[in-house]
């Protein structure tokens, strides 16, 4: 039995595909934000992983075409992954930068009135003490 060719499995994966949206009709699995369920496409076409669709521009092209005539956003062809992931709803790298800056900035204003506050209170404990010691030499500090 010898293997199918790359030509073959890609032939076979877009027939798929084809045959996959013909069943489901307007019945597209999408995620909450109304976007394409990529992963439940890929389940239930079946193919081997979703690189299928998001590295052959052919597969994809077909996917938003579909997507298309049913108002669902169309998918954008993927890049290395540690350049377009991002957490759902995480903000920009430039505002998560400008927001821990802002915060660090907060927390040393902060601690800067900590540190005053605890300079004045060492102050006034050292005046106190004094005036304990002057009260018990008198004789005036009751016992």
């Amino acid at each position: 039995m010898s293997e199918i060719s790359n030509k073959e499995r890609g032939q076979a994966n877009h027939q798929a595909l084809i045959d996959y949206f013909d069943r489901v009709g307007a019945a597209i699995p999408r995620k909450p934000d109304g976007a394409a369920d990529i992963a439940a496409i890929v389940r239930d076409a079946p193919l081997n992983d979703r690189q299928a669709i998001y590295q052959n521009k052919r597969n994809r092209d077909l996917c938003n075409e579909r997507f298309a005539l049913h108002d669902i956003p169309a998918i954008a062809a993927k890049g290395p992954a540690e350049t377009t992931f991002q957490r759902p709803g995480a903000a920009a790298p430039d505002e998560e930068k400008k927001a821990l800056r802002r915060q660090n900035d907060q927390l040393q204003k902060e601690l800067l009135v900590a540190r005053a506050e605890a300079v004045e209170l060492r102050r006034q404990m050292r005046r106190y003490k004094a005036i304990e010691i002057h009260l018990a030499d008198t004789g005036r500090l009751p016992r």
